[in-house]
């Protein structure tokens, strides 16, 4: 389709681009706070995407090109308006440094109709928004529009074990602030009198969560770790709660497009279509 549209058939870069509407505002929101910027920057974006399109490589995902031009845009516009003071795209990280969860001792699997009330979208959405930006970014790619490590670090322009750091201090950033929050009735021990040792300790199990959920454990690793799983329920506990927070994060209904985004888009679109003329 980018070919066709590159010979001339310049009205399908209305089709190209409708999958990845969400995508590239949710990116935008990220960075402006509000709607109205948010919708300024993504169709920017859009244009500027259209007017560098012969520029675009398949060495890479047309997605992924899309979101660099929106971070980019997005970055730009906040220098021009100084709102804020940016930082480096790839700030040095304190490995050392951990992100303890919320100790929960039980929790409750919350189904996907939470996210049908509207307290439960604004909490989420405002708990991803207090993000650090560096967090944040990473989380959005990755676990809200499931693009790769690779994908996510390409995008960034960030190694890909900064994209595992960041990822995983999001989770538990969102676990910490969010599973409190959702928790809903007490589930039964997982044990009752038995009293296992334990092969690791629990602050070694939280930095594996991340790691555990995406199945890149390696196995002798992700044995020990579910061994401890299997009979500690407070690491159970946050283990599902940071499962069923990325999961509810997710939803396409947290980050909804803004009524008549997509016609407002699409007319600008033909606004630069007239532009450049037949």
């Amino acid at each position: 389709m980018i070919a066709a549209v590159l010979a001339g058939e310049i009205q399908l870069y209305h089709d190209l681009i409708r999958p990845y509407e969400r995508s590239v505002y949710v990116m935008a929101l990220s960075y402006m706070k509000n709607a109205a910027d948010a919708e300024d920057v993504a169709q920017e974006a859009f244009v500027r995407a259209f007017r560098k399109l012969s520029s675009f490589r398949a060495e890479s995902k047309f997605s992924t090109w899309l979101i660099s031009i929106t971070i980019n845009e997005a970055r730009t516009r906040l220098r021009r308006q100084a709102l804020v003071r940016m930082e480096p795209l790839d700030q040095l990280l304190d490995e050392d440094k951990g992100t303890s969860p919320a100790l929960l001792r039980d929790w409750r699997e919350i189904p996907s109709e939470a996210v049908e009330r509207e307290e439960v979208r604004v909490l989420i959405q405002r708990a991803v928004e207090q993000l650090p930006e560096i967090y944040r970014q990473v989380f959005l790619l990755r676990d809200v529009e499931e693009l790769t490590i690779s994908e996510t670090a390409e995008t960034l322009n960030i190694s890909i074990p900064s994209v595992k750091v960041r990822l995983h201090r999001a989770r538990m950033m969102l676990q910490k602030q969010l599973a409190p929050q959702l928790r809903t009735v007490n589930r039964k021990s997982k044990i009752e009198e038995e009293v296992v040792p334990m092969v690791i300790d629990c602050k070694h199990v939280w930095n594996y969560i991340s790691e555990y959920l995406d199945g890149t454990l390696p196995e002798e690793t992700r044995d020990t770790v579910q061994k401890h799983l299997d009979h500690c329920e407070i690491c159970s506990a946050v283990l599902d709660s940071t499962r069923n927070v990325i999961i509810l994060t997710a939803d396409d209904r947290v980050f909804e497009l803004p009524v008549g985004f997509s016609e407002r888009l699409h007319a600008r679109i033909d606004l630069e279509f007239m532009r450049i003329g037949p």
